[in-house]
């Protein structure tokens, strides 16, 4: 689940998905990315790219067309894009078991918020993401490191181990409930944003500042 930049970020589980395909017969389901169908999508990238006729995006079109040609191969069922109102409904339809959140380990991703693995708990999926900020930080619990053996060892636990992937969930779920429900943070993000200097808090550390 996520927008088009995270294309460099998938490139980090795509082999592990690749081998645990081979032993294990599993739906990787992707929501979001593309507004169109996946597959129209990789098609109009190539010919940007066969044209040059965006050049300043050429990075964007390979690192899509990459990560594509990586995952074709695999079943799975792709949403398009849907206007934030009926995500949280599309979102739940997908009813997906695990939600994957890989993240290269740079400034900017380090600064972004935890909503994929509140999102992902919220509606109904255990959640397995990259060791990194934001998620270290949050109550993800078990986390995998940006190599492709860790991610498969990773996932793969929560594939066969069904047990062990229904305990997980129910940590992450209370931690979800505690500490990212609107009832738990929706106050506090309304005070922080009437504080004189509110609405310039870019990320959850200085929000948790502001509010002390």
């Amino acid at each position: 689940m996520g927008a088009g930049s995270l294309w460099t970020d998938l490139q980090i589980i795509t082999k592990a998905l690749q081998e645990l395909y081979k032993k294990h017969n599993f739906s990787f389901d992707i929501y979001g990315l593309t507004a169109e169908p996946l597959e129209a999508a990789m098609y109009w990238n190539q010919k940007m790219l066969e044209g040059n006729y965006q050049p300043e995006k050429n990075d964007y079109f390979k690192a899509a067309l990459i990560f594509y040609d990586g995952i074709k191969q695999l079943k799975g069922r792709h949403y398009p894009f849907m206007p934030p109102e009926l995500h949280p409904t599309v979102l739940s339809r997908c009813q997906f078991d695990i939600g994957l959140a890989p993240l290269e380990d740079n400034e900017f991703n380090r600064n972004k918020s935890d909503i994929k693995f509140s999102e992902y708990v919220s509606t109904g999926a255990v959640c397995l993401a990259s060791d990194i900020e934001p998620y270290k930080s949050s109550g993800t619990f078990y986390r995998a490191k940006n190599n492709w053996k860790d991610w498969h060892n990773k996932l793969e636990k929560l594939i066969v181990d069904v047990k062990f992937r229904g305990e997980l969930f129910k940590k992450q779920q209370e931690w979800v409930k505690k500490y990212r429900s609107l009832e738990a943070i929706g106050l506090l993000w309304e005070i922080a944003c009437q504080k004189s200097g509110g609405l310039k808090v870019k990320n959850q550390i200085g929000w948790r500042n502001l509010i002390k």
